[in-house]
């Protein structure tokens, strides 16, 4: 992402070195937006941000929000300026969103990159961080028109499968989820009582071996953030006995709450394990997918 973000700021810089004149304002009375100096500025945070893969800096955090307050002003005029510097803004946008956890400014410069990007190509890269951006900010329009246009008759065989697969994550990212479960120890769970705590679901089973693989991670994650009294972390086995669980968990040993699954994984869509779903204060699935992620779902855990 840094490099393409490194490419689109010098084109653009270099597309607007002898056009010093702003693109002209659409109301009366604006002054006219100076897209050189706009272009400089933006490059000037995109460069200095991190990777979206990097862990930003305090100082580099205090840029992103700076950043942000720049995205806002210029997007509010975004259709005064031409492609390339539309293209830079939302870079700009997906940098500030990202590291200020802002899922509105997020979205805003996700769908720059996507108005802007080649149609005729599998833009798998732009529809992903669209798709994802809607889901964590609650708004599937913007990726399902993305998904259904890569999952359109002629399109590239596996591009079209991962746009397929990827749309019903999107479809549901807007409505809460029920949850209704019991704890291996008899407790009852139910939605109400974790309304207002991010949620995170590690569905596993005793004869799955490859959990063990990816286990130092979950539990790396778990005990950096189980005494936050607003997250909440609960495995649900694929068993199908409560002895086959508990063997499980002796063979595994986690040490957050666990239970077993009755369906919630059938009615979420998960077709195998590991998998792992995190579930927004207000009830929302803002990731689903396998726990080799654990970087991206730690990262989602922070942001909501």
């Amino acid at each position: 992402m840094s490099e393409a973000c490194k490419r689109v700021g010098v084109f653009a810089l270099i597309a607007l070195a002898g056009w010093a004149q702003a693109a002209g304002a659409q109301d009366a009375g604006k002054e006219p937006i100076d897209a050189l100096t706009l272009a400089t500025e933006i490059q000037k945070y995109v460069l200095e941000l991190p990777a979206l893969e990097a862990k930003a800096t305090p100082k580099q955090l205090a840029r992103a929000v700076e950043a942000g307050k720049l995205f806002d002003k210029a997007h509010r005029r975004r259709d005064e300026l031409e492609a390339s510097i539309q293209t830079l803004l939302g870079h700009l946008g997906v940098r500030a969103g990202y590291f200020t956890g802002d899922a509105r400014v997020l979205l805003a410069g996700a769908k720059l990159l996507w108005k802007h990007t080649d149609k005729a190509q599998p833009a798998t890269g732009e529809a992903s961080l669209l798709a994802w951006a809607c889901i964590l900010a609650g708004d599937p329009k913007p990726a399902i028109e993305a998904l259904r246009h890569l999952a359109a008759k002629g399109s590239d065989p596996k591009v079209a499968l991962w746009a397929k697969g990827l749309m019903p994550v999107v479809m549901r990212c807007h409505k809460p989820v029920r949850l209704s479960f019991k704890l291996l120890d008899g407790k009852e769970i139910r939605s109400a009582q974790l309304h207002g705590r991010v949620v995170v679901l590690d569905f596993w089973a005793s004869y799955a071996d490859p959990y063990k693989l990816v286990l130092p991670g979950i539990v790396q994650f778990y005990e950096q953030r189980r005494k936050d009294k607003l997250f909440v972390m609960v495995g649900l086995s694929w068993d199908n006995t409560p002895g086959a669980a508990k063997r499980g968990i002796r063979k595994f040993g986690q040490r957050w709450p666990q239970g077993r699954d009755k369906g919630l994984g059938k009615k979420l869509g998960l077709e195998g394990i590991p998998q792992m779903v995190v579930l927004s204060a207000d009830g929302r699935i803002i990731f689903q997918g396998h726990p080799v992620a654990i970087d991206r779902i730690k990262w989602v855990v922070d942001f909501a």
